[in-house]
C-alpha cells in the first residue's frame, strides 16, 4: 500500500508539474523579480516536502523529489544559480550536525575498528567504482582517478544510520561506529586522490604525442577556447586542447582527437603538450 501511494503521487506530482510548475515559473521570471523567482523555488521544496510528511512518507524524499520537479522545468539553471546559496549554506549546516554527532570516544577505544573499517570500505568500493569504470572502457589512468575520486561513503549514508538508528535498526553504539566509518573515508578521500594523481601522472603524459610542427595551444575549452578552436582549422593551424572539464573534452573530442585531460597549470603536462615548440598558448575563458 505504501508503494502503492508513492508511486501515485509521484506520478500526480510530476502530471501537475508540467500543468502547473511551468506557466507559474513563466509567470514569475517575467515579473523581473530575483526575489519572488527564489521564494517560489523554495515554495515548492517545502509544500512537497510537506506533502509526503502529510502522507506518512519521507520528508527527505519529498525534498528530493522537489529537486527532480524544479529540474524538469525550463528554468533549472536560472533556479540552480537562485538556489546555489541555499544549497551551501544547509550543507554546511547539515555536516556541523554531523560532525557534532560525531562520537570522538569511540574513536580512542576502538582505533582499529574505526580505522580498519574505513580503509576496507575505501578499499571496497575503489575496487567496484574501478572495475565499472573498466567495464565502460575508460582507460586505466582514468578508471584509478575515478574510482579515487568516488572512494569515500556518501552524505546519504548519514541520513540512513540516522534512520536504522530512529527505528532502533541499530544500537547507539554500531550507529556511532559507522557514522565515524563513514566520516574518516571522506577523510581519507582527497589523500587517497592525490595518490592515484601522482600515480598516473606519468601514464597521462606518456599519452601526450609530440608536436614538433606545433604552433598553438589552447589550455582550456571554455567560450574564447571554442571560438579560438573554430577560427585555426579555417587556417590550417593544428592545435591540441588541455581541458579538465569531461563535457569539453567529449566537445573538444567531436572535432579532432587531440584533446587531453589534465591541469594547464602544470609545467610537466604544457611540456609534454608540445608547448616549447609553439608561437602561442591561449588560455580558453570560461
Amino acid at each position: 500500500m505504501t508503494l502503492a501511494k508513492l508511486l501515485l503521487v509521484v506520478g500526480g506530482l510530476f502530471g501537475l508539474s508540467r500543468v502547473v510548475l511551468r506557466p507559474l515559473f513563466s509567470f514569475v521570471t517575467n515579473t523581473g523579480v530575483p526575489e519572488l523567482f527564489t521564494a517560489t523555488a523554495l515554495l515548492v521544496v517545502v509544500a512537497t516536502s510537506r506533502l509526503m510528511e502529510a502522507l506518512g512518507l519521507s520528508i527527505t524524499l519529498g525534498a528530493f523529489l522537489a529537486g527532480v520537479l524544479l529540474a524538469d522545468s525550463d528554468s533549472r539553471h536560472e533556479l540552480e544559480a537562485s538556489l546555489a546559496p541555499f544549497e551551501g549554506l544547509l550543507l554546511g549546516l547539515f555536516f556541523i550536525a554531523v560532525g557534532m554527532s560525531a562520537n570522538l570516544e569511540l574513536l580512542v577505544r576502538l582505533p582499529w575498528w574505526v580505522v580498519g573499517g574505513a580503509l576496507t570500505l575505501t578499499g571496497v568500493k575503489m575496487l567496484v567504482v574501478y572495475g565499472v569504470a573498466r567495464g565502460f572502457r575508460l582507460p586505466h589512468h582514468t578508471a584509478l582517478k575515478f574510482a579515487a575520486a568516488l572512494s569515500q561513503a556518501g552524505e546519504c549514508a548519514f541520513l540512513l544510520v540516522g534512520a536504522m538508528h530512529k527505528n532502533e535498526l541499530l544500537m547507539p553504539r554500531e550507529a556511532d561506529l559507522i557514522m565515524l566509518v563513514v566520516t574518516l573515508s571522506m577523510v581519507l578521500t582527497p589523500l587517497v586522490y592525490a595518490l592515484a594523481s601522482r600515480l598516473t601522472q606519468a601514464a597521462e603524459l606518456a599519452l601526450l604525442p609530440a608536436h614538433p610542427e606545433q604552433q598553438v595551444v589552447i589550455a582550456g575549452f571554455g567560450r574564447f577556447g571554442q571560438i579560438t578552436g573554430r577560427i585555426l582549422p579555417a587556417l590550417k593551424i593544428p592545435y591540441p586542447t588541455l581541458e579538465l572539464d569531461p563535457t569539453k573534452i567529449a566537445l573538444r573530442s567531436a572535432v579532432s582527437d587531440e584533446a587531453y585531460a589534465g591541469d594547464a597549470t602544470s609545467l610537466a603536462l604544457l611540456q609534454a603538450a608540445g608547448v616549447s615548440n609553439t608561437r602561442a598558448i591561449r588560455g580558453g575563458a570560461r
